[in-house]
């Protein structure tokens, strides 16, 4: 088949495509010198017509071309041309139209949107064919009349920017293939999501996870911890809405445990200004949840909550009635805990057990019986609301898993390790990733909200 293509030139001609006498083609096409004459014995199966709506700037001359005269734009401001021409597909398949732009010396390509459209107006949603495009016109039936697939098109031109003289269009390039319309396909991008974590080297990391290219850290500061006792900052837990991480470090009396939080304005600070510790005994498993920290100390099974004042310091650390003893007074040894966007308290422990407690429940829903298949890892969760994973890190050989909860099974699907330069990176904790969360920069640099 021939292959031809329709162009508008600034003071040049457009000729009307040549009928190809099957009612099928390829493209139409009509170069910048040439003039295309329709076939006798039939009309072209793209058809521009600007014979109804001439004006000074486009008007179709005695010879059936059409002719643009962009030098009669006035400068600094917008001009319309409303019904400029017509275009009609008049074959017997679908055609897909696009118009492509060769711009002059005055003009970047990535202008060229700001200072020309061409509008077609007769469809609902007024594609714009520099920008909507390629844009599908169907065919005619047998007997249709060919109105009925005619649409005129609008020209727009912005020249606020630019002076007279200005030289902003060499070529105006109308193109028309037969069939539907393809789209090039997006490539996919990696669903990554993220947690944060503390580091056995005491560093604060954000865990990215994604198929491609797996499982990476990146350090955003060092929490400091107790010098005179040897073990890490624990039990971290994000307060988005302040940028503050908040984490544990014990006492080097007894080992119970002290709040602190980081940002980078106030670098570390102890939440407790009077050296108060967190209730009960080593606290190594916590999670952010409506503006507060939760926490279950080790050898109880009694949550607490921990509010806070503006500047980050404690207000209120007080136990929940509702869940006092919720496992009758049996004490767990944790690994850690998350809670998700819906008030759904997870927790492992070290004896290998895995529990769950709806915080949201007047009698909490406690369950137990999930098996051993994700006990002792730390927990995280990621993503948006309703649509959260939950993650697990063994700190003894580094692996994460997806953990997938289906009513009172459990499930862990390994993810992989994070590979440093000095062997598999280990984090003694998680926090949650979900939304929203803030960029790895603010993470360091913001202030706390007041």
């Amino acid at each position: 088949m021939k292959r031809r293509q329709l162009i508008l030139l600034s003071g040049a001609t457009i000729g009307l495509g040549s009928a190809l006498g099957t009612g099928a083609f390829s493209s139409v096409t009509a170069e910048r010198t040439a003039t295309i004459n329709v076939a006798e014995d039939s009309t072209a199966y793209l058809r521009l017509d600007a014979k109804n709506s001439s004006t000074d700037i486009v008007y179709q001359n005695d010879e059936n071309e059409i002719q643009i005269e962009l030098d009669k734009v006035n400068a600094n401001a917008i001009t319309t041309i409303e019904n400029a021409f017509e275009i009609q597909n008049l074959g017997t398949q679908h055609i897909c139209l696009s118009v492509s732009v060769s711009t002059g010396d005055d003009l970047s390509e990535d202008d060229i949107d700001d200072v020309l459209q061409f509008t077609l107006t007769d469809f609902d949603n007024e594609p714009n064919l520099l920008t909507d495009g390629p844009f599908e016109m169907e065919s005619l039936s047998a007997g249709e009349d060919a109105a009925q697939n005619e649409s005129s098109v609008t020209i727009r031109i912005d020249t606020t920017e630019y002076s007279a003289g200005s030289e902003l269009v060499n070529g105006i390039t109308f193109s028309a293939e037969a069939g539907s319309c393809s789209v090039d396909e997006e490539p996919e991008q990696p669903d990554t999501k993220h947690v944060y974590g503390t580091g056995f080297d005491d560093e604060l990391y954000k865990i990215e996870i994604s198929d491609n290219p797996g499982i990476t850290a990146t350090s955003l500061g060092e929490l400091e911890g107790n010098d005179e006792v040897d073990t890490t900052p624990n039990a971290v837990s994000y307060d988005a809405g302040n940028k503050r991480m908040y984490y544990t470090v014990d006492d080097s009396n007894d080992g119970r445990s002290k709040l602190w939080f980081f940002n980078k304005d106030s670098d570390n600070k102890p939440a407790n200004s009077d050296g108060k510790r967190l209730n009960g005994d080593r606290v190594v498993g916590s999670s952010w949840y409506e503006d507060e920290y939760y926490y279950i100390p080790n050898h109880d099974d009694t949550v607490y909550k921990v509010g806070f004042n503006i500047d980050g310091t404690v207000d209120e650390n007080t136990k929940i009635d509702e869940f006092e003893e919720f496992n009758d007074g049996d004490s767990y040894t944790f690994g850690d805990i998350a809670i998700d966007s819906e008030g759904m308290l997870y927790a492992s422990t070290t004896e290998g057990d895995f529990f769950s407690l709806n915080l949201e429940s007047s009698d909490g829903e406690f369950k137990d019986d999930y098996g051993d298949g994700a006990g002792n890892l730390q927990l995280g969760f990621s993503g948006e609301e309703g649509d959260q994973t939950l993650y697990g890190h063994d700190a003894g050989d580094g692996e994460f898993y997806e953990i997938t909860i289906d009513g009172g099974n459990i499930t862990t699907q390994p993810l992989g390790k994070v590979e440093g330069g000095d062997g598999t990176l280990k984090f003694t904790d998680l926090a949650n990733g979900i939304p929203p969360m803030t960029d790895i920069d603010e993470v360091i640099d913001a202030p706390p909200t007041e």
